[in-house]
């Protein structure tokens, strides 16, 4: 792990995957974008190339079917953007949990609402190390399921989550290792 600040930001990498945390006023924001681009695999790229070449050779050079080719080669083309890293999900919407001293954001998954709670709407917090459930003042309540999210990351926003609620004073309960994180 390395960690180096600079103006302003911690940086902080965990297994090739960058996140930031914005240190303001001695308080901690968190964000995490999961949909960022990830590492690059060559092999993926290079069967990309590969499906592209063979594709002009038979469909362009041997049968001269020129839709035949553009359908091969944007299947081509999209190998290769996955193989340099670039996620598909992001063409259909966000995935990101972020904390800001007004603010709760967790939105787990592409295609589905998430959840957008601010401090002072939250009543009643209870944290495991692979679930949250809140509480609001207009009675509803809210779950996220945690578990699919790194442990370090999971780690940092819970710590973050508890860090907000000790400071706004919302009454939380802690299950397993949580309890003793102040």
């Amino acid at each position: 792990m390395y960690l180096s600040i600079l103006s302003d930001k911690r940086i902080i990498y965990l297994n090739k995957k960058i996140f930031f945390a914005h240190i303001v006023h001695n308080t901690m924001d968190f964000k995490h974008d999961f949909l960022q681009n990830q590492k690059i695999r060559w092999y993926i790229v290079i069967f990309g190339v590969l499906w592209i070449s063979l594709s002009v050779y038979y469909d362009l050079i041997q049968d001269e079917i020129i839709s035949k080719f553009i359908f091969y080669l944007i299947i081509g083309l999209f190998i290769i953007s996955r193989g340099l890293g670039v996620p598909y999900e992001k063409l259909f919407g966000k995935k990101y949990i972020s904390v800001s001293d007004d603010e709760l954001h967790i939105k787990l998954r592409v295609l589905k609402k998430g959840i957008k709670a601010g401090w002072k709407e939250i009543t009643y917090l209870e944290l495991w190390p692979g679930k949250m459930l809140i509480s609001t003042l207009n009675k509803n309540n809210y779950s996220a399921d945690l578990r699919e999210i790194e442990p370090q990351v999971r780690h940092d926003f819970l710590q973050t989550i508890i860090q907000k609620a000790n400071k706004t004073g919302i009454d939380t309960k802690k299950n397993g290792y949580l309890k003793n994180i102040r």
